[in-house]
């Protein structure tokens, strides 16, 4: 769906910070290798309960393609080198697909798609070397080229309308200090993680978060719930998905998307599972501007 094509003129001109984006949260995890190892930073214990660790970690339901074709245009993307191959990988607590055909992938679908444009943010670059980095980012600048945006220290005069003229279909955050001139500093980009389990403790910290929205920056929603250890203990055969649906998380997050003065105010919202209705009402927050 070429959602970006329909938007008015008008709305083209806006900064991408000021356009209602939908997201997918840790984009890469509707598959990981439930049998390989843990990723980076995880509780050696793990090792011991796999498939409860894949069961709450498996975040979407549709791959890359599916979630581009849906509309989804900003992707939270989670790196480290598989530790067997040292090929650099999706990770959510395990491995998931390598992220050079990742790239490809998405670079075949924006050349079919020239009025589209895409942010994938590289946030958390885990058990990296510099060799990693370098790999990952000859892996960015090789696969999208032109396609890629310049850097800038503001989103002020970074419109829809703007990047297209100039051939530029995407925007990639780093979560490394660099001097390449194709990766935007994480600094300019709010993502904060809510870290609460309930719905409604959510939903406040949504609306006090775009209340504190930076003037030229990009600013994330997440609407996320994250499970307490003890939580998934005690549901070893229950999954994040399941979990959620019985605490409400979607349709809070559709109906405070809603909110009159929340639609005036989403840049990025992101969520999991992200499916086309979602999608549409994120979206249709743009008719707001």
């Amino acid at each position: 769906m070429d959602w970006m094509k329909n938007l008015s003129e008008a709305q083209k001109q806006l900064p991408i910070s000021q356009l209602a984006i939908p997201g997918s949260h840790d984009s890469g995890a509707f598959y990981l290798d439930r049998n390989g190892p843990l990723s980076p930073g995880e509780e050696p214990m793990f090792q011991f309960v796999k498939p409860a660790v894949y069961n709450w970690s498996i975040t979407q339901s549709l791959d890359f393609e599916g979630q581009l074709n849906i509309g989804i245009r900003y992707f939270d993307l989670r790196i480290a080198p598989h530790p067997e191959t040292q090929e650099l990988c999706v990770v959510h607590a395990l491995f998931g697909n390598e992220i050079k055909p990742v790239l490809y992938e998405i670079k075949s679908f924006l050349h079919h798609h020239p009025s589209e444009v895409v942010i994938l943010d590289f946030n958390h670059l885990l058990g990296f070397t510099e060799e990693s980095n370098s790999k990952l980012i000859s892996m960015i600048t090789d696969c999208f080229g032109a396609k890629l945006a310049e850097r800038r220290n503001s989103f002020d005069a970074t419109s829809l309308s703007s990047l297209l003229k100039a051939g530029k279909q995407v925007i990639v955050f780093y979560a490394k200090e660099t001097t390449n001139e194709f990766l935007w500093s994480e600094k300019l980009i709010c993502n904060p993680w809510p870290n609460v389990q309930t719905t409604g403790e959510l939903v406040k910290c949504l609306d006090s978060g775009i209340a504190e929205k930076t003037q030229g920056a990009c600013y994330v929603s997440q609407g996320v719930l994250t499970p307490v250890l003890k939580t998934c203990l005690f549901h070893l055969m229950a999954t994040l998905k399941s979990w959620e649906n019985d605490c409400g998380l979607y349709n809070g997050i559709l109906e405070w998307i809603k909110k009159p003065d929340v639609a005036k105010q989403i840049n990025i919202v992101f969520t999991d599972f992200v499916d086309e209705q979602f999608v549409q009402t994120v979206i249709k927050c743009n008719d707001k501007n």
